[in-house]
């Protein structure tokens, strides 16, 4: 069991050991928003103890399974860019999902996302003035 699932079933149990609320969120380190939430969950759910969470709300995700594996593999295997990945899935899934998906969705399995950079847009000239203040700047 987690750190926070024996936070929650605690809560639990000291409120069926007839403390009240008041009494939870003093004794430790439990917010009261957290103690109310825990022991509706406990109410609703006939006294019995339970430290599962709900289910995420949200939109569902975009990428699958099926279409990780091809992420990877373009990732790993090929050294596409992320630009290129994002190309790749519409053309085989017709799906329109964003560089920035893609990237967290490879940081998310611990790889590095592969990105263009920008070349630089320093003239020679530029270049030149920059030399000549650092120069200034050391000596």
């Amino acid at each position: 069991m987690t750190y926070q699932q024996i936070n929650r079933l605690e809560i639990q149990i000291l409120f069926r050991n007839g403390h009240a609320k008041d009494d939870i969120t003093d004794n430790g380190q439990h917010s009261t928003y957290l103690v109310d939430e825990w022991i509706k969950r406990y109410e609703a759910n006939g006294n019995q103890l339970t430290y599962t969470a709900k289910k995420s709300s949200g939109r569902p995700r975009k990428i699958t399974s099926e279409m990780f594996v091809d992420i990877k593999r373009w990732a790993i295997d090929d050294e596409k860019h992320a630009n290129d990945i994002v190309g790749l899935l519409f053309a085989k899934y017709n799906i329109q999902i964003s560089k920035r998906t893609v990237c967290r969705e490879l940081r998310r399995h611990q790889l590095k996302p592969r990105r263009r950079c920008k070349k630089p847009m320093l003239t020679e000239q530029d270049k030149q003035t920059i030399n000549v203040c650092i120069k200034q700047f050391v000596n």
